[in-house]
């Protein structure tokens, strides 16, 4: 059994992200359940973590990967863009919709995801041995 059994899957924390609308995600299209994320190479000229690692870095600190990273000594960016990215690959219920993303625009850079619904994820197993 999950040590926090409230603990939100990612397809459901990405949800709850863009319902906030804070800028680390929000909706392109509610209607169509499409969520766009800031997604800015660390090599762009204006590139801030603070700013454009913001939705990486809330999904390590409520993954428990945060402070993982911090015991080795590592407050590293690229490893919670890194681990975001594989989590949500990982998912059968959130496909990036490649035509609406842009990844190659500077600090505007973005990509935008369409949730399933009606589908489950598959980043968690019935016997929890991922938890």
């Amino acid at each position: 059994m999950s040590p926090n059994p409230k603990k939100l899957r990612l397809r459901d924390w990405l949800i709850q992200q863009a319902n906030k609308n804070e800028g680390a995600s929000y909706y392109d299209d509610r209607d169509r359940n499409l969520i766009k994320i800031p997604w800015v190479h660390g090599s762009k000229k204006h590139w801030d973590s603070n700013v454009h690692c913001r939705i990486f870095k809330l999904w390590a600190e409520y993954s428990g990967r945060f402070i993982v990273i911090i015991i080795i000594n590592k407050k590293d960016p690229k490893i919670w863009k890194s681990n975001f990215r594989c989590a949500l690959n990982s998912l059968s219920d959130v496909k990036e919709v490649k035509e609406l993303s842009r990844i190659q625009n500077g600090v505007e850079g973005y990509k935008v995801y369409k949730i399933i619904k009606g589908r489950k994820s598959s980043n968690h197993n019935n016997n929890n041995n991922n938890a």
